[in-house]
């Protein structure tokens, strides 16, 4: 009868599982365990490497934004001829009113700042007040009996 040794520990195999599995009880379940345990750093790597992949999308799509910024090239997918805008005319008109009113607003107001404008004026310290003001008054009775 031939002689059967373990693959791992080189000891003698006497059970018939041990022999067809070429291992001991022990060294086969060293070696399970072992394999269990590296299966996960095969997962583990395959997904760093999808997380790689995804950045490196994102950064291609960045630069790619980037570059449109840059050169003011848009892909435009729908033309604003196809837009169809359904804004009532009562509403036009009252955003077309806001427009003009703060159009005029911001007019006035350069004038102002550009014609007379005086820092000095603006910064000047502000009054401490040397004496404190008078509470207003209470008023007590609010019933009033006809």
């Amino acid at each position: 009868m031939e002689e059967y040794r373990c693959k791992k520990c080189n000891r003698i195999l006497r059970n018939e599982e041990s022999i067809k599995r070429g291992y001991g009880a022990k060294c086969y379940r060293i070696i399970t365990l072992q394999n269990q345990e590296t299966k996960p750093e095969q997962s583990n790597n395959t997904i760093i490497e999808e997380l790689l992949n995804r950045v490196r999308k994102l950064e291609l799509d960045n630069n790619f934004m980037k570059h449109q910024l840059k050169h003011k090239t848009f892909v435009n997918i729908s033309k604003d001829s196809e837009l169809k805008w359904d804004i009532p005319e009562e509403v036009k008109e009252v955003r077309n009113q806001y427009k003009f009113e703060f159009n005029v607003v911001v007019k006035e107001l350069k004038i102002l700042f550009h014609e007379n404008f005086d820092y000095h004026e603006i910064l000047q310290p502000i009054g401490i007040r040397k004496q404190p003001e008078a509470s207003p008054q209470l008023i007590e009775n609010l019933i009033v009996t006809s």
